[in-house]
């Protein structure tokens, strides 16, 4: 292994783990500290078998957006890159920095908050793999809204299934899956659908071009 990795070693691996079983609160509180905190925790773990009740770090709050993005800004790697992507064509490459991370993601945020999403919202993310899938969680993420991604390869049928256990107040479809979209919204019977482009990337290529289908209750 690499002396640059964070674990460089078998042996220092298993000290981890082995640390993790028999000291769990010093362990665990001590990575928790890694990230940066906007109100920091009461107790690191509490359970309650008997009535089902599991807590990691209770009363503390965080944002996964901040943390995954702005707080490298803040420590001078914006132009680090913090994403290469690849797809199935080895010619297709492209690399995102934080700043130009942020900057995406941010502007998808307003996109999302115009739309009327708040935060404790869910929303559908039936996208493929491409790097705006990442512009969406984060998104969602950095305004408090939940994720609820929807396989690719799903049909109407299945698709609807998701979308009446959700109940999202957006859905987030991909345009070559815009019409399996909208065909399980109308199996959804407190669902309507409404597809509207939203070009929020700007150089996006048609193909990959997001649509976003609001969906609200009849």
């Amino acid at each position: 292994m690499s002396a640059r990795s964070h674990i460089s070693s078998l042996d220092q691996y298993a000290d981890l783990y082995e640390r993790s079983i028999n000291e769990p609160i010093d362990f665990w509180e001590e990575i928790a500290k890694r990230l940066d905190w906007y109100q920091p925790w009461k107790k690191v773990r509490e359970f309650d078998f008997v009535n089902g009740k599991i807590e990691w770090f209770s009363e503390g709050k965080l944002n996964a957006c901040y943390n995954c993005i702005d707080r490298h800004i803040d420590e001078g790697h914006g132009d680090d890159i913090a994403i290469i992507w690849e797809g199935n064509d080895p010619n297709q490459s492209r690399k995102f920095n934080y700043n130009d991370l942020l900057k995406e993601v941010s502007q998808f945020a307003n996109a999302l908050k115009s739309l009327g999403v708040e935060k404790g919202d869910r929303v559908c993310l039936f996208l493929p793999n491409c790097p705006e899938v990442l512009y969406c969680w984060f998104g969602l993420a950095m305004i408090g809204a939940i994720s609820v991604p929807i396989n690719t390869a799903y049909k109407k049928d299945e698709t609807a299934v998701i979308l009446n256990d959700a109940t999202p107040i957006i859905l987030i479809a991909h345009s070559s899956l815009i019409g399996v979209a909208e065909d399980a919204a109308k199996l959804s019977p407190s669902i309507g659908v409404m597809s509207l482009p939203l070009n929020v990337f700007g150089y996006l290529e048609p193909q990959i071009s997001i649509i976003v289908g609001e969906i609200s209750a009849n």
